[in-house]
């Protein structure tokens, strides 16, 4: 198997000067050799446009698109466009891989004969590392298997970046053009069109968490889009896996309040009172609609407990958001005295 297949490696580009340099570099010195690097430039008003380019002088296998800002799915969808490898790996660039992340998920999908590679990770956030490892051991599904894993556990990740893929997963397959939660859109479309998947502890894939993370982000309309999303799973399953309808029969509520929390913990709720009782009421109309048929553990039941408890659903956030910002003030201290 020794560079017997290509893979093409797209890393969405936009103004991450400081971040770019690190992630090419772990990409050139893979033990694996043959791939194509697809380094796509969305728009950056940054230097890393022109890192990207003198990168390109020192590595043929380096490919540099520039184009206008249009999003992580917009240049994705780019480089899947002029991707000429056998297989598709993606890579954030404020991200790093390791030396061996393509010889490993590569063997792996050899040996299992899959589709796609789903491989664990480490969490950097500047102070130390996490490792996320849903599976200690491999673990082969097939497709059936595979679906009803990714909407009754956590344990695969709807992000694009810590997998390698068969190309002609992406057959008719692209990303919307979305700038937020465009991922979600497709994982559960390409993990249908998988016959095989396996998923192996290896940490592969390194995320650099910022210190001023989305968990934080002042809430915009553009997340909305997580309602359209739990629309589109919903549809597919119903249509193609409807024994494992009942597993996201409540995703739609669940994104619904996934929205009304953002709202809260961005300190919006001033802002946007009307679009949060209707959306409220949304959620409301829509547990209801399907309680009837399918039933969940009441006492885990977060979305439930919201709409009883309206009042006690706003404190609890908003306690839940002050913690979070505490800590990441007190990471931020800490990263600001490291640095001294």
């Amino acid at each position: 198997m020794e560079n017997k297949y290509k893979i093409s490696i797209i890393v969405p580009v936009y103004n991450c000067e400081a971040m770019v340099g690190k992630c090419i570099e772990s990409i050139c010195t893979q033990t694996y050799k043959n791939f194509e690097l697809i380094l796509i430039n969305d728009g950056s008003t940054d230097a890393s446009g022109n890192i990207c380019e003198e990168y390109s002088q020192k590595d043929a296998r380096i490919k540099v698109i520039h184009k206008e800002n249009g999003g992580q799915g917009t240049a994705r969808n780019m480089g899947l466009d002029i991707a000429d490898g056998d297989y598709i790996a993606f890579v954030d660039a404020d991200d790093t891989v390791t030396p061996d992340m393509l010889e490993v998920s590569l063997k792996y999908i050899s040996k299992s004969n899959a589709d796609l590679c789903i491989f664990s990770f480490i969490l950097d956030d500047g102070l130390r590392f996490q490792k996320v490892i849903p599976y200690a051991e491999p673990v082969v599904f097939a497709n059936y298997d595979l679906m009803e894993e990714y909407v009754s556990t956590n344990k695969i990740f709807m992000g694009p970046c810590n997998k390698l893929y068969a190309k002609k997963l992406f057959d008719g397959v692209r990303f919307p053009a979305l700038r937020a939660r465009e991922d979600a859109y497709i994982m559960h479309i390409l993990l249908g069109n998988a016959k095989k998947a396996v998923c192996i502890p290896e940490c592969l894939y390194i995320q650099f968490i910022r210190p001023d993370s989305t968990e934080t982000a002042k809430f915009s309309k553009k997340m909305l889009a997580s309602i359209s999303c739990a629309d589109s799973l919903m549809t597919y399953y119903r249509k193609n896996y409807p024994s494992l309808y009942s597993y996201v029969a409540y995703w739609k509520a669940d994104s619904i309040l996934d929205v009304l929390t953002q709202i809260l913990t961005s300190y919006s709720l001033k802002k946007y009172r009307v679009l949060y009782s209707e959306l409220f009421e949304r959620m409301r109309d829509e547990y209801r609609s399907v309680a009837t048929n399918y039933k969940r553990n009441i006492s885990t039941d977060a979305t439930r407990a919201a709409i009883e408890h309206p009042q006690i659903f706003k404190w609890r956030v908003y306690l839940s958001a002050i913690n979070r910002n505490l800590r990441r003030m007190v990471k931020k201290l800490l990263l600001f005295w490291r640095k001294k």
